[in-house]
């Protein structure tokens, strides 16, 4: 079963969020690279909801470990991080 990871980070300002966005284009597909799906939303000027949804829970423990290394390095940047995980109970997929 497919198990996913929301995380709601505000940067501390719009400058924070572009350098912090440059960096997770740069690393997500490899630190992530066990995800099945990465989306980033921008839902205020200096917040942004993160989506990871992973093949299974253990991967998904491997993504947290690399989330958390990657954001130490910028916790300059960074405000707050809050962040939600659980199975996914329904999920569509066009083919």
């Amino acid at each position: 079963m497919s198990f996913s990871r929301i995380s709601i980070v505000e940067y501390n300002s719009a400058e924070d969020v572009e350098i912090c966005m440059d960096r997770y284009r740069e690393v997500a597909p490899i630190i992530f690279g066990a995800a099945e799906y990465l989306c980033v939303t921008m839902i205020g000027p200096e917040t942004a909801h993160f989506l990871a949804v992973y093949p299974n829970q253990q991967l998904a423990e491997q993504g947290l470990e690399a989330r958390v290394k990657h954001t130490d390095e910028l916790k300059d940047h960074i405000r707050e991080i809050i962040y939600y995980e659980g199975d996914v109970s329904w999920q569509w997929k066009p083919n």
